[in-house]
């Protein structure tokens, strides 16, 4: 199992432009830490888990936007 620790998790986010602010999301380090016993480490594969939801709802809100645009025609 890959772990990460959430000051890290947050701060590449912010790098990388993926977040707009270098500050830790308190919903998102829940979801994805690894234990309650350990909240400032984070599971990769959960993140993982989470970033293939978001493109595919991105995906899926695209297709609607699309729809949308269709029948304005």
């Amino acid at each position: 199992m890959d772990i990460i620790k959430s000051n890290d998790f947050f701060r590449l986010m912010y790098e990388r432009g993926i977040r707009k602010k270098n500050i830790e999301h308190d919903n998102l380090r829940v979801f994805l830490m690894l234990s309650p016993a350990f909240p400032d480490l984070l599971v990769l594969k959960s993140i993982k888990r989470t970033l293939e939801q978001m493109a595919e709802n991105e995906e899926f809100m695209d297709a609607i936007r699309e729809d949308l645009m269709y029948g304005e025609d």
